[in-house]
């Protein structure tokens, strides 16, 4: 699968756009840090692109990760915004990974 970007969230809910290449993509993995989406994009050409989605965070609190192959990738883009109901006011970051892994996503 190619996508022309990502969305990626921060700790407050905040989105930015990730823009890739025009590759296919191997897998997408996600490391949530003090309640912002980190990682990679991986393409079958085995290059990487790196995203962090906040520059100014102080300290690496570790949440989780997960990884999300190409058959996935539009449910994990959706899960965002899908409700969680046991969480009184989620951020996106902590909603996206737990819905998608609640959803038989791998981590």
């Amino acid at each position: 699968m190619k996508l022309q970007y990502i969305d990626i969230y921060d700790y407050a809910g905040g989105s930015s756009k990730v823009y890739l290449p025009d590759k296919e993509i191997a897998e997408i993995h996600v490391k949530v840090l003090s309640g912002d989406e980190t990682g990679y994009v991986k393409f079958e050409d085995g290059t990487l692109v790196s995203f962090d989605a906040c520059s100014t965070r102080r300290v690496n609190y570790y949440d989780g990760e997960y990884t999300v192959f190409p058959e996935q990738i539009r449910r994990w883009e959706k899960s965002a915004f899908n409700d969680v109901p046991f969480m009184l006011d989620p951020q996106r970051s902590y909603k996206r990974m737990l819905a998608f892994v609640d959803l038989g996503g791998r981590h």
